[in-house]
């Protein structure tokens, strides 16, 4: 696998744990809204399958997978935490989500356009965009709507 594959894929399966960490963190801050808090924790779990495919196939080539975020995940996290004392725990919990879910489509589309990664790399990558890009949509219409 070449050094471009390899760490694309690190990259972006550090920042596939930061939005898994983000929608388990939103669960845990909406204590008393039980639909968002059903509907966080599965998006939680579907970032899960993607976060272990990735690691699957960093170790398949021999590489270490990462098993923590990114620094600005947990800068993030903070920031979080500090923000909810200002604000509905609802709203920060989606703002968090949204920022990260864009970040994370983001790099994922700039990935996309280095064309010497594999194929397999490719198709992870834009199943990996998909859900990105499907869970910034959610967050901008709860945010939205709240």
């Amino acid at each position: 696998m070449s050094n471009d594959n390899i760490k694309t894929l690190t990259n972006i399966t550090k920042q596939l744990i930061d939005t898994k960490y983000g929608y388990s963190k939103g669960a845990d801050m909406v204590e008393d809204q039980n639909w968002l808090k059903r509907e966080f924790n599965r998006r939680a779990n579907d970032r899960s399958e993607l976060v272990a495919q990735f690691q699957s196939e960093l170790r398949k080539r021999g590489e270490d997978a990462p098993e923590n975020g990114t620094v600005t995940g947990h800068v993030a996290e903070g920031f979080t935490k500090f923000s909810t004392l200002f604000r509905d725990d609802a709203k920060a919990a989606l703002s968090l989500i949204d920022d990260a879910e864009e970040k994370l489509a983001d790099e994922i589309k700039d990935a996309l356009e280095d064309e010497t990664l594999s194929v397999n790399v490719r198709s992870m990558l834009t199943t990996a965009h998909a859900a990105a890009i499907q869970g910034e949509r959610f967050a901008d219409r709860l945010e939205d709507a709240a």
